[in-house]
């Protein structure tokens, strides 16, 4: 019974090295950049990052501490390394917040390792991971990579993942094709990576008219529309703000902050019930409304209804991967309350893909 007695309630803390952090974007955008400057933000110092280098991306950063990495072996070797000195010395670890950069490279590497394992079980030469059918060789890749990025994760390190934008068009079973700006990585990985992940937030250059002049500025969006994907676990986030890692952290300090008010010691004081649903339907007997989002000047609807109509037309492999996504994502394999409109454009994405 003692370990039962040692457990204790969660409470969110507003520390990077708690969480795991996804970021990308269109190129130029400065997603380097802002991962290295979070860490300077959160810890008033360069040195208690390290920004683990697939790609040297880093080369044009000031102070950053940075590891280039060779190969999978090398970084296996330095993961090996990152574990004992937080094994050893626990919050005093040389480092606490670990930057990614990127997990396009990342799973470059990662290939190489599997393919040859492939090539020997199939008697085949497979040169990249797209010959192997079945979508086997990406599920290879993100089996070599989650574990690795969890173990560290687990072991106490804040996690940066950083990744390229793609576009990827979703053909709804009901309505228009439409774009969605997305992880550039394989749909394989990229559901792992998010499934980890607690922000998710695209970084976009935009031109914007001031004063009859155009002017580029960078944003960072925390929450998706129809147009592309973010996200994060917590609810009270803005839409967007401009670029920084001082405006980031705002953000991020005043979700863990909003999400706290809900607790007075060990008693939830302030969360509502959820509502009873079924797996993969809603109640007959809710009214149902269409949710409304409010991130652009045209109004996109979601109707719950037609997700319940989509659900119920899945086949049986379809339904199990879409409960999988939901106890991931968020925690349960009920639908959301239909207020929460990000919640049911992740769902509908997901939906779309299958």
């Amino acid at each position: 019974m003692s370990r039962l007695k040692k457990i204790k309630p969660n409470v969110p803390q507003a520390d990077l090295k708690d969480y795991v952090i996804t970021l990308f974007g269109v190129p130029k955008s400065g997603k380097t950049t802002l991962a290295h400057n979070l860490g300077v933000e959160m810890y008033g110092t360069t040195e208690k990052s390290l920004l683990i280098g697939f790609e040297d991306g880093y080369k044009a950063l000031p102070g950053v501490m940075a590891e280039s990495i060779k190969d999978w072996s090398d970084f296996k070797d330095l993961v090996d390394d990152l574990i004992e000195d937080k094994e050893d010395n626990r919050d005093n670890s040389q480092f606490q917040f670990l930057i990614l950069d990127t997990i396009d490279e990342m799973a470059e590497m990662a290939a190489k390792v599997v393919l040859p394992r492939l090539s020997k079980l199939d008697g085949k030469q497979y040169k990249n991971v797209d010959d192997v059918g079945f979508g086997r060789g990406t599920s290879a890749v993100r089996k070599e990579i989650m574990p690795v990025i969890k173990q560290l994760h687990k072991a106490g390190y804040g996690i940066c993942a950083i990744t390229h934008d793609k576009e990827k068009k979703m053909e709804p079973k009901v309505g228009q094709a439409y774009d969605v700006t997305t992880l550039s990585l394989s749909k394989t990985l990229s559901e792992g990576i998010e499934n980890m992940s607690d922000f998710i937030v695209f970084i976009n250059i935009e031109v914007e008219k001031v004063n009859g002049k155009n002017e580029t500025n960078r944003y960072m969006y925390f929450r998706s529309d129809t147009t592309f994907r973010a996200g994060s676990r917590f609810k009270s986030v803005p839409e967007k703000v401009e670029w920084g890692a001082k405006n980031f952290l705002d953000v991020f300090k005043e979700a863990v902050t909003e999400t706290n008010k809900g607790y007075k010691g060990s008693v939830v004081t302030q969360s509502p019930p959820p509502t009873e649903q079924g797996d993969d339907e809603l109640n007959e007997s809710d009214t149902v409304e269409e949710v409304h989002t409010e991130e652009t000047e045209e109004t996109n609807t979601i109707d719950p209804k037609e997700i319940k109509a989509s659900i119920k037309d899945l086949d049986a492999a379809g339904k199990k991967e879409l409960k999988s996504f939901l106890e991931e994502e968020f925690g349960s394999t009920k639908l959301p309350d239909i207020s929460e409109v990000e919640k049911y454009l992740a769902i509908q994405n997901k939906i779309d893909s299958l």
